[in-house]
């Protein structure tokens, strides 16, 4: 009552049938999550946006590196993604 008066909401521990969640901070930095995927918009230290999406057409990577990735089975019916270490050790 009056001016001490306070509201407290809370959020279900399971959100179910959203159509999106974004969020955003002070900067700029945005997440969206939508049926058709997730996007990164982050700012780039020479003042763009760098997007990272995976939708279900693949992984848009915004021209950032792949990194710690694990070795990769080198075998000819093989689809793993293979790393640097083992493409130096191939070229040896």
């Amino acid at each position: 009552e009056g001016d001490n008066a306070k509201l407290t909401v809370k959020l279900s521990k399971e959100l179910k049938d959203l159509t999106s969640v974004e969020t955003k901070d002070k900067d700029g930095n945005k997440t969206e999550i939508t049926k058709d995927g997730m996007t990164i918009a982050a700012k780039d230290p020479a003042g763009g946006k760098k997007e990272v999406s995976l939708t279900k057409d693949g992984l848009n990577n915004g021209g950032n590196k792949i990194t710690n990735v694990a070795d990769g089975t080198i075998s000819s019916d093989s689809k793993e993604a293979v790393n640097g270490s083992q493409l130096d050790k191939v070229a040896k």
